[in-house]
């Protein structure tokens, strides 16, 4: 046990661990960053893969529960779409908010694709023009956690000391950390769910915005932008046949038919966990 200075003629005797709140924060916050990493790594990994089992297959939206545009005051989901930017800004997005019955629930990322498709059908746009996925001014918990923990914590690609703005890559942890977080997390989900709609983009850099209004003492409501990659093609070693893509046949590998996401052996035989782990690794 420490002693601080005599009070009184008397040694106060002082914690080993700091437990200030200052301290508790930065702890909860250098906690949660290093999961976000990890979870950050591993999404990368399955949006990078040009491979994807589709397990779940969704309800369409009621074309009155499309909210492509802010149009109501107290709805679940907000966002605004610009299809022709191919940008998406998610504002508010609360499953707990949604209203309908259990049956007619969507995951919020999936509520958030189907408006993105109807912005871009109204617009006269294509979905698959994605570049860009903006975060507006997060109030997540983890998430902002996440967030002070990479400024201090991460290295970067550019930073302003002005306004505390930075930009991370994937030479960064601060980039899997935020793509990691919850916030970020859900929107890497939905580009994995639908990376074939979106010709597999990749996210190339994550920025986080700043404002002159930031302490930076503690974890505060951030925006993030996700700038996505140009669509990549599927690599040459792979041939079409029959409407389905697999590898070369020397490597004996698994059929694939990436146009509706289900996997099969040759001669159609469900794969196995082994299989897809192989396939995904």
């Amino acid at each position: 046990m420490h002693l601080d200075r005599p009070v009184d003629g008397k040694h106060k005797q002082r914690p080993l661990f700091d437990t200030t709140h200052s301290a508790i924060t930065a702890s909860f916050s250098n906690n949660v960053y290093l999961e976000a990493i990890e979870k950050g790594k591993t999404l990368c990994r399955e949006l990078d893969s040009l491979y994807r089992v589709y397990d779940q297959t969704y309800p369409p939206l009621q074309t009155s529960e499309k909210m492509w545009r802010r149009a109501y005051d107290n709805a679940a989901y907000s966002n605004q779409f610009d299809a022709k930017s191919g940008v998406i800004v998610c504002s508010e997005n609360f499953k707990s908010g949604d209203s309908n019955l259990p049956e007619r629930k969507l995951w919020p990322l999936e509520v958030l694709w189907q408006s993105w498709v109807e912005a871009a059908r109204v617009q006269n746009s294509r979905t698959s023009n994605l570049k860009a996925v903006v975060r507006w001014n997060v109030v997540n918990d983890d998430t902002k956690a996440v967030i002070w923990s990479a400024a201090k914590l991460s290295t970067f690609t550019r930073e302003n000391l002005e306004d505390h703005s930075r930009e991370y890559t994937n030479s960064d942890n601060g980039y899997f950390a935020v793509l990691g977080s919850i916030n970020g997390a859900s929107t890497m989900r939905m580009l994995i769910d639908h990376k074939a709609d979106i010709k597999y983009r990749t996210v190339e850099k994550v920025f986080v915005l700043g404002n002159d209004a930031l302490t930076m003492a503690e974890p505060e409501n951030r925006t993030f932008v996700l700038l996505l990659s140009p669509p990549r093609s599927l690599p040459s070693s792979h041939h079409r046949l029959g409407g389905k893509f697999r590898p070369c046949t020397s490597t004996r590998c698994l059929w694939v038919s990436l146009s509706c996401g289900v996997i099969a052996k040759q001669g159609g035989e469900n794969p196995t966990p082994k299989d897809l782990r192989t396939l995904n690794a």
